[in-house]
């Protein structure tokens, strides 16, 4: 302490003595012995000072002493009272003879000596200052220790008494907190974050242990945190370097899903026996209330939120982009239209095929302003090469000389409606394309549409793109459309009868990152789909899909993108 801090200290005390402090007064003065250890002991050494003094009862003080300036306890009062103590006499301790029989004494008595007011106000005063000591040390909980810090919360719902806001920390050994609905990211000092889906029930025993009575749980521990466990009614999950799951429902059963790594499932109530058993990535478990037994489930992927964003309300729950559905105007989450597309001959976003006719492209790329995830579309080798695939001149040398000539526009779904076609459903390998459940991109040959991943990137904040996944190929259709019209006349479409000739279509697939060729095959109607998995990275920023035709027409190259999309990681891993 400063000595104005120690000096205003002092007169607290005395007027405290003195009974001459008022509420607000005294709350200021016991904040400041709870928060400062200094100040605390300082107190002590006070009460011991003044007990010592007010107890002399044979030290007389001058009614003309001068009172010292500042300081009530000065140094140079401290000299005055040494010097007293040099100059009293000394007391040599009495040493009892043997004891001898005396006559009771009855004619004289000593009086008693009666306590002066003095010693009975110091007796007051110590009895108070000893009572204030023992009120502050039991009245005034030791704080608990803080283990986590409350990062982030999306439609967070709290009981009555617990508000709880982003930045707050989250101490061990507090009472169970309940989050009645909505979304938190909690982020332990070991290294471990923590989502939690409401309604949720949880505390925290110890800083490496999470206790759940209900409620969905994202663990992703980091090597400092090794060994996080998380408990619930009838088990207990102990980390060994992973990212899991656990679901712990009303009932009392209890599902865990492990994402990566492994981890290590002990099930049973405290006084029953219990069972363990390893779980490795891709593993689910169930834990029955009624006899803790454990049985094996379905691994689920998205059984829990795995990451959020408050900001953007973006939840992820470990799910794919899926490119049809952003081609479809949507966030690449499900939020896309079916049949909605690009035109490439304008760049305008548009929601049905406009005829079934013919069209031959222009050698420049066109931007998509309406959906600022798609940088441009164009048609690949319909001039010199090389191709310019996006707005800012980005160019691939990579596609062949094409004819130009291309079939409707790029669209979320799959289908066919031509001329002499009528509209039909494209299959790829058995099953019908462009649904929800089996997305694809519609690309006839010589159609190519550029996505720019830095925008993506921007509307997943703590997300990063891993990979690109699709299965390409030419619809089966191809071969039944090919029987029915066997007896047409190819008078006005000549280059249509190699495709009748050969009895199937063929076209080349292409994916290049940055202008860079990073897929290319060619494929018939009859081949069926060919998977394709290539990895990205944080510094790509395009990602193009194309078609061209092959060595015969873009007739019948009715070709799809079958479950395009974007693997996704979040950034905590």
């Amino acid at each position: 302490m400063s000595p104005q801090e120690q000096t205003l200290l002092n007169e607290q005390l005395f007027r405290l003595l003195d009974n001459d402090l008022n509420g607000s007064q005294l709350e200021q003065l016991n904040h400041l012995l709870t928060s400062d250890p200094q100040a605390r002991l300082y107190y002590c050494r006070f009460l011991q000072d003044i007990a010592a003094l007010t107890f002399r009862a044979c030290a007389d003080i001058p009614q003309n002493a001068p009172e010292t300036a500042g300081s009530i306890l000065t140094e140079q009062f401290w000299r005055q009272m040494i010097e007293e103590e040099k100059n009293a006499p000394a007391v040599e301790p009495a040493v009892p003879d043997a004891p001898t029989p005396q006559p009771l004494k009855t004619s004289a008595s000593v009086r008693p000596r009666t306590p002066g007011r003095l010693a009975y106000a110091a007796a007051v005063i110590s009895a108070a200052a000893l009572f204030f000591i023992l009120a502050l040390v039991h009245l005034t909980p030791s704080p608990l220790p803080e283990v986590a810090t409350l990062y982030d919360s999306l439609g967070a719902e709290w009981s009555a008494n617990l508000p709880l806001e982003p930045g707050v920390r989250i101490s061990c050994g507090s009472k169970p907190i309940r989050l009645m609905r909505g979304i938190i990211k909690l982020k332990t000092d070991e290294g471990v974050e923590l989502v939690l889906e409401g309604p949720m029930e949880f505390q925290f025993p110890t800083d490496s242990q999470l206790s759940m009575q209900y409620g969905k749980l994202l663990a992703r521990v980091s090597a400092q945190g090794l060994g996080f466990s998380v408990n619930t009614p009838n088990s207990k999950i102990i980390d060994l370097g992973t990212e899991f799951a656990v679901l712990c429902h009303p009932n009392g059963d209890a599902e865990v899903h492990v994402y990566k790594g492994k981890t290590n499932l002990i099930a049973g109530r405290k006084e029953n026996q219990k069972t363990s058993q390893l779980l490795l990535a891709g593993s689910a478990r169930k834990v029955h209330s009624k006899d803790s037994l454990v049985s094996e489930i379905r691994f689920n992927p998205s059984a829990v939120v795995r990451a959020f964003d408050s900001k953007t309300n973006l939840i992820w729950k470990g799910e794919t982009l899926s490119l049809a559905d952003i081609v479809g105007g949507g966030s690449g989450l499900g939020t896309g239209k079916l049949f909605t597309g690009v035109d490439a001959a304008s760049g305008q976003v548009i929601s049905s095929l406009k005829d079934g006719n013919i069209y031959t492209g222009s050698a420049d790329c066109r931007p998509v302003p309406n959906n600022p995830l798609i940088d441009s579309v164009f048609v690949p080798g319909a001039g010199p090469s090389p191709t310019v695939i996006a707005v800012e001149g980005l160019t691939a040398a990579c596609f062949p000389t094409t004819s130009g000539t291309y079939w409707g526009y790029i669209f979320n779904g799959a289908f066919h409606q031509g001329i002499t076609s009528p509209r039909h459903d494209l299959y790829l390998d058995g099953l019908i394309a462009g649904t929800p459940e089996n997305p694809a991109i519609t690309i006839h040959s010589n159609l190519g549409i550029t996505f720019d991943l830095s925008r993506i990137r921007r509307t997943i904040p703590g997300l990063e793109i891993r990979a690109f996944r699709a299965v390409a190929g030419v619809s089966e259709t191809v071969r039944q459309s090919l029987e029915k019209e066997k007896n047409r006349s190819f008078d006005d479409f000549p280059d249509v009868k190699k495709v009748f000739d050969a009895g199937f279509s063929k076209v080349e697939f292409w994916v290049l990152i940055d202008g860079k060729p990073a897929f290319h095959q060619q494929r018939t109607s009859e081949q069926g789909g060919c998977p394709i998995h290539i990895p990205i990275s944080e510094s790509n920023r395009f990602l193009t899909l194309a078609v061209t035709e092959s060595d015969d027409t873009q007739a019948y190259d009715w070709a799809l993108f079958a479950r395009p999309e974007l693997v996704l990681e979040s950034t905590e891993n």
